[in-house]
């Protein structure tokens, strides 16, 4: 008794433990075979087969009820692009998945065909093995995604993934967003962050999201529609790589409030009321004389949105303007330049700060950085020539075929410097010539034959560029001759080649106070 009662018992255990599987042949056709297996749909593809019938061949198949039950498709192979491209829209036949569809795969295959999976209302996960670079036209529209590995998509249509379920979005090599008369994630309150870093181009990008609190596109370069919508929980957005923007924010004027920082000589072509866009100044220091023009500008760039007299409230104006502190106080000249055509005095000298207010009310989302203005009050007095001698002459020297260099004919300069500024200080004395040596008469020259030796012997050639010749010693003196030893200062190099005429140049003397 005990021996068959064993028996019974192994019999069982062998039969509970042998797992039969089952694929279940659906359709082989020239150009794909679809099968199940358990509860995964496999579509192989061969020869790239027209998407569109590949929907209806599927669809056919739900008819039948057949793929009630599918939680997973597996695709493989690659589709023509004959009759599908950026522009076409599946719409002619739909693909009514059923609930039960939850994940996705595609390998060795091309792009995700329009509105393919628009209608997976409970597809969660999209995977492929780099092999994809495209997702068509809707091709996920209404899919909740809370998954997307693709790690070579580099175009998707605007609309693709509208429903996406994932708080930071970040796709690392997406470059193009291109149009489909959609928009991009309108309506999405699951997406808090957006981190596209290769994107270059795009149109329609992001509309009213929310509940987005951050942006991340180095790269953009382009894009048509920027920001439409009107609500977010970001106010500021940097867009450091932008060429143009053709519309910020919605044609409709009421949209959300944004700050959006620009390069200073990026383009936008529209800005709806409640927008700007700025490039921050470099420039945090202005110096001017008193009784010079003065002005000081908040920002390189600053563009914003129109006025818009309507909805919500009718004569309401949304626009942001640039309001001033002086030393902490608030002025009355408001924009981004100010004391334009005002002749500065000194009492104007201070630090000045600039503020974006809407409605009267400061713009928490910027902050500008603090300006520095000195007027000067000039000293009395001032520095100059008193006197220059308008000929500066050499002696004469007899042709020998040798080098030579030809000291001054006069002892002194000729030239004398004055300064009677209250406050002096240390000056220079620079020379330039615009034309060589030359004989009027004859149009020979003598290049490189002007020149000027140092206290150290040291030869340098007068060009077009300022040469240091004097610099100034004891501070006081209000009178300064300039003075060389006999074989220093300005010279005549004699090249040995040289042809025996008169020459003749106009040597330009700049007089300027030292540099700090």
């Amino acid at each position: 008794m005990k021996k068959v009662i064993l028996a019974i018992f192994i019999g069982i255990l062998t039969f509970m433990g042998a797992k039969q599987v089952f694929a279940e042949e659906l359709e082989t056709a020239d150009k794909w075979h679809i099968y199940t297996n358990e509860k995964t749909l496999h579509i192989d593809l061969n020869n790239q087969p027209d998407p569109y019938d590949l929907r209806r061949a599927i669809g056919a198949l739900y008819a039948q009820d057949k793929l009630n039950t599918i939680e997973k498709v597996k695709l493989q192979g690659s589709f023509s692009r004959d009759n599908e491209n950026d522009t076409t829209v599946g719409v002619f036949y739909r693909l009514l998945w059923s609930d039960t569809l939850e994940e996705v795969e595609f390998a060795n295959s091309n792009f995700v065909p329009s509105r393919f999976f628009a209608e997976a209302k409970n597809l969660q996960k999209y995977a492929d093995d780099g092999s994809v670079t495209d997702f068509h036209i809707r091709s996920f529209q209404q899919a909740p995604l809370q998954s997307i590995d693709s790690r070579n998509l580099k175009r998707m249509a605007v609309g693709a993934i509208n429903n996406v379920q994932i708080a930071h979005l970040k796709l690392e090599s997406l470059e193009e967003f291109y149009y489909s008369g959609d928009l991009s994630f309108a309506g999405n309150t699951a997406i808090q962050s957006i981190d596209f870093p290769a994107l270059k181009t795009g149109t329609r990008l992001i509309d009213n999201i929310p509940n987005l609190e951050a942006v991340n596109l180095p790269k953009l370069e382009n894009v048509g529609t920027f920001m439409g919508g009107d609500e977010y929980k970001i106010k500021r957005v940097t867009l450091p790589a932008i060429k143009n923007i053709g519309t910020l924010g919605s044609v409709s004027m009421y949209s959300a409030r944004l700050m959006v920082e620009i390069p200073h000589d990026a383009t936008i072509d529209y800005i709806s009321s409640n927008k700007m866009a700025f490039s921050e100044t470099q420039k945090t220091h202005y110096t001017y004389k008193v009784g010079e023009f003065i002005k000081i500008t908040a920002f390189d760039q600053a563009l914003f949105g129109r006025f818009y007299n309507g909805y919500p409230v009718m004569g309401e104006d949304r626009r942001f303007r640039v309001k001033w502190k002086k030393d902490g106080e608030w002025i009355s000249p408001e924009g981004n330049q100010i004391f334009q055509y005002t002749r500065g005095k000194a009492s104007d000298s201070g630090t000045y700060q600039a503020f974006i207010t809407q409605f009267d009310e400061v713009v928490s989302e910027f902050e500008a950085p603090i300006i520095q203005l000195d007027v000067e009050e000039e000293p009395s007095g001032g520095l100059s020539f008193s006197n220059i001698n308008p000929y500066f002459l050499f002696k004469p020297y007899q042709i020998t075929g040798n080098k030579a260099l030809v000291k001054r004919k006069d002892a002194t300069t000729g030239i004398t410097v004055s300064d009677t500024r209250s406050k002096k200080e240390a000056w220079e004395l620079r020379a330039r010539i615009e034309e060589p040596l030359k004989d009027e008469r004859t149009g020979k020259v003598l290049d490189d034959a002007l020149v000027y030796k140092d206290e150290t012997g040291k030869l340098s050639n007068l060009t077009s560029e300022s040469l240091l010749v004097y610099q100034s010693g004891a501070l006081g003196e209000e009178e300064t001759e300039i003075k060389w030893p006999e074989d220093q200062g300005i010279l005549v190099n004699i090249p040995a080649n040289a042809s025996a005429s008169s020459y003749q140049t106009k040597i330009y003397w700049d007089l300027a106070s030292t540099p700090d």
